[in-house]
């Protein structure tokens, strides 16, 4: 009995003086998120590579972002996000859950 009360005070001493700090760390995680999930990335469709397209954009891989490029040197920039549709294998759906992503200029 002599022997375990001061293990269990030495338990619960370095348990109390980890605890502050795990919680000071979760606390400031939440209150200061980082301001890059704040505001969504955007990308120029009329600049960006292929690479940087299939990167960003949400539905668009590789071969609609090279056809988005090839698309757009052939006929010059995009007007509209909604131009976006005459891209074989682009719906509105696609164009709709990029709106936010998309510039123009």
């Amino acid at each position: 009995m002599k022997v375990i009360f001061p293990i269990f005070v030495l338990f619960i001493s370095l348990f109390s003086l980890t605890l502050p700090s795990y919680a000071v760390e979760k606390t400031v995680s939440k209150v200061n998120p980082n301001i890059e999930q704040l505001a969504p990335k955007t990308i120029n469709i009329n600049t960006a590579s292929a690479q940087q397209l299939a990167d960003q954009l949400v539905g668009i891989g590789l071969l609609r972002a090279t056809e988005i490029v090839a698309y757009r040197k052939a006929n010059g920039p995009f007007h509209h996000a909604n131009d976006l549709v005459v891209i074989k294998g682009i719906g509105e759906r696609t164009v709709k859950r990029n709106q936010s992503k998309i510039r123009l200029k």
